[in-house]
């Protein structure tokens, strides 16, 4: 009984794989497909995090500047008003 099931179970996975590469090709391109977009994806990640993290130093610079100008500025706003 056992071996009568095991020859039908693998009998139709045998079947469903050919069905497969029938209509889709071979199973190892589709996996090295998924594999190459897997990759990509990490690299466009990795470029985000990089981007985020220099876009954050820039802004923090800019934050800095800001205010150091923004002291002047109010200095030299409340200096024209004593005159």
């Amino acid at each position: 009984k056992i071996d009568d099931d095991l020859t039908t179970n693998y009998e139709l996975f045998e079947q469903s794989l050919n069905n497969y590469k029938r209509v889709y090709g071979n199973i190892s391109d589709d996996l090295d497909k998924m594999i190459t977009q897997l990759n990509a994806y990490n690299t466009i990640r990795d470029e985000y995090e990089n981007l985020m993290e220099n876009t954050l130093k820039i802004i923090q610079i800019i934050e800095t500047k800001t205010q150091q100008s923004y002291g002047i500025d109010l200095r030299q706003n409340l200096d024209l008003l004593k005159v």
